[in-house]
């Protein structure tokens, strides 16, 4: 059986090499002034199947991040074709967490002892069916105000308005 299957479990951490490479394939360009420093790529697959990268300029909290990886689980299931990612969490700067997912099994988040180029900005790769970028983008940004807010203690209503005054300051 080993021979057939690869020997072993997923290790992100033994593949190292292989970061900069698959960062690569979908980047796109870093646009620090762009709404909350994060951005997208747009697909190269045809019909239902899109490609896309989020991008933030600003470290995630690991709850931020936790939350959001159990939300994928739990709600995209089969149409979650494969997500990856080198993310910037604020408790640790300095060692990157590499991210891993198909669909709703998810790899625990590996820690790298630092990263892998002079680019410390988040970057999520996802493969999806049927489900929209900005969909993401407007998750992982409720999540990360309603974390914050929390931690601050505002409550969940002023956590919504404060996000809706952050996307009228970035259309003016």
């Amino acid at each position: 059986a080993r021979r057939l299957f690869g020997g072993g479990l997923y290790d992100p951490a033994a593949r190292g090499p292989d970061v900069r490479r698959w960062l690569a394939a979908e980047t796109v360009p870093h646009d620090p002034q762009g709404s909350a420093g994060h951005g997208r790529a747009g697909s190269r697959h045809n019909g239902d199947i899109t490609c896309f990268c989020l991008r933030r300029g600003t470290p995630l909290g690991a709850v931020t991040l936790t939350l959001f990886l159990q939300v994928l689980a739990e709600h995209c299931g089969a149409d979650l074709l494969r997500l990856k990612g080198l993310v910037c969490v604020r408790e640790s700067p300095g060692r990157p967490a590499v991210i891993h997912g198909v669909q709703h099994v998810f790899h625990p988040p590996a820690w790298l002892d630092g990263w892998p180029d002079g680019d410390h900005s988040t970057r999520i790769v996802v493969i999806a069916r049927g489900l929209d970028a900005r969909w993401f983008e407007d998750l992982l940004d409720a999540l990360d105000d309603e974390v914050a807010a929390l931690d601050s203690g505002m409550t969940a209503m002023g956590a919504a308005n404060h996000r809706e005054e952050k996307r009228e300051e970035n259309r003016e």
